[in-house]
This record gives structure tokens, sequence and C-alpha cells, in this order.
């Protein structure tokens, strides 16, 4: 086994965690229904209602249905149970400075929204756990980048900000040609950061904290006050470190 199918291996490892309790308590369940539909059908010789028996053996096959369709469940995914935060990176991979730090803080952004599988980032901490203490990041980096890469893809190289920035231009479409709002005001989120539209309706918003964010934006064309509103993620989805652009059109 070359070293990027042990990689990927270590990444199914990852997705599979918490899968031996599960299938235990789908066992355990399995052989009460069992007992149950046995004692109903299979033991004449105890002394019971005909009513009694069959209720007995209704209730042992429905409790067979339900534990068949128990691992479609969507709460019993290994995401729901075992999130990935920047916490755990920086205990595992024993972080040694603010860069390393700035990577795991980066990382567990882009699971948290999406834009990373889970089971990547857990195969790849999994791999770096087993390296020494001073170089396990830079295997985390190197295993992330080729586990990412077999999946379409790819990841910085570089060492991303702890922050990001967010830009974008505020418009309103008439017969379509784009009128920039000037002056008008963009809100980021449910914070009380908010910046003015220049000339050309453009507005920035730096050192903005990992995370999603709805912009809302007013301001006033023709004598009418128009508002608008759009999401924003940050930081922008790999490889691009470059700054979140949002297009904002104003009715």
């Amino acid at each position: 086994m070359n070293k990027l199918e042990l990689l990927n291996e270590t990444a199914r490892e990852g997705r599979r965690t918490g899968r031996p309790r599960h299938e235990a308590g789908r066992f355990a369940l399995l052989s009460a229904a069992w007992l149950m539909v046995r004692a109903a059908l299979g033991w004449p010789t105890m002394r019971m209602a005909s009513s009694w028996r069959w209720m007995l053996c209704v209730a042992g096959l429905l409790l067979c249905v339900c534990t068949s369709i128990w691992p479609a469940g969507p709460g019993w995914t290994e995401e729901s149970r075992s999130p990935l935060d920047a916490d755990t990176l920086i205990n595992v991979l024993r972080t040694r400075d603010a860069d390393e730090e700035s990577y795991c803080l980066y990382v567990s952004a882009l699971v948290e929204q999406g834009q990373l599988p889970v089971g990547i980032a857990m195969g790849a901490m999994q791999w770096a756990r087993q390296k020494p203490e001073g170089k396990r990041v830079q295997y985390f980096k190197h295993a992330l980048i080729r586990l990412a890469a077999d999946q379409g893809i790819t990841m910085p190289e570089g060492t991303p900000d702890r922050t990001g920035t967010i830009r974008g231009r505020c418009i309103v479409r008439v017969l379509g040609i784009d009128i920039p709002v000037v002056g008008g005001t963009v809100r980021l989120g449910d914070t009380k950061v908010t910046t003015t539209t220049d000339s050309k309706g453009r507005f920035e918003f730096t050192k903005v904290p990992f995370g999603r964010y709805r912009l809302q934006a007013e301001g006033v064309v023709s004598l009418i006050t128009r508002r608008g509103s759009a999401e924003a993620t940050c930081p922008s989805p790999p490889p691009s470190t470059q700054p979140t652009y949002v297009g904002i059109v104003m009715k």
C-alpha cells in the first residue's frame, strides 16, 4: 500500500468514527426483537393467551423494521456526532506558532461551512497525529492537500490569515443597465459593523472573522430608497485566499 492509499484509508477510518457503538446498539435491538418473536411463536410450552402472543409478535416485528432503517437517519452521521473544530485540531496537532494555529482555524472554518468534507480533514488529522510532535501540522497540511486533491478540491499551500475580507458592489438594475448605489449603507450580518459605498457602488469589510454573513444594504437612487441583501462566506472557497466578492442588486 503506497502513501496515498494509506491516506485514503485513514480518511475512511475518520468517517467511520463512532460506528462500532452504533452497530452494537443495532445488534442489541435485533436480538431483543428476535427473542420477542421467538417467545410468541416458537415456545408453545409457555402459557400465554393467544392475544398476548400476537401482540408480542407484532411488537417484535415492528422493532425489527425500526432497527433496519436506523442507519438511514440523518442524526447518526459522523459529522453530527464529531464536529471538527479549531480547538480539536490545535490540541491534536500540537501547534507551535501563530501560523500553524491560523491554518487550523482556516481548515475548521472550511469544514463548518461545508466547503471541505469533514472526513478528509479527520483523515489527515488521524494521519498526522501519529507523527512526532513539532511536525504534525506539516504532515497534516501535506495529507490534507493530497486527500482534497483526490476529491477535486485544491487547497492553498500558503498559510491564510485568521480573518478575511469581503468586497462587493451595490447596484440598481434599470432596463438592463446597472446603476451604482452611491453613499449606500451596508451592514455585516447581525453585527453593528457598517460601511458606505463609494462613487461606483463599491464597499469593503476587512478583518472579518470566518463565518457566514447576510449583508444588508440600503441606499437612495432617484429619490427612491432601495434595499437588498446577499450571502457572503468568509473565507472564500479554496484554493482562493483572495477576498470574497459579493454583488448586491437592490430593489
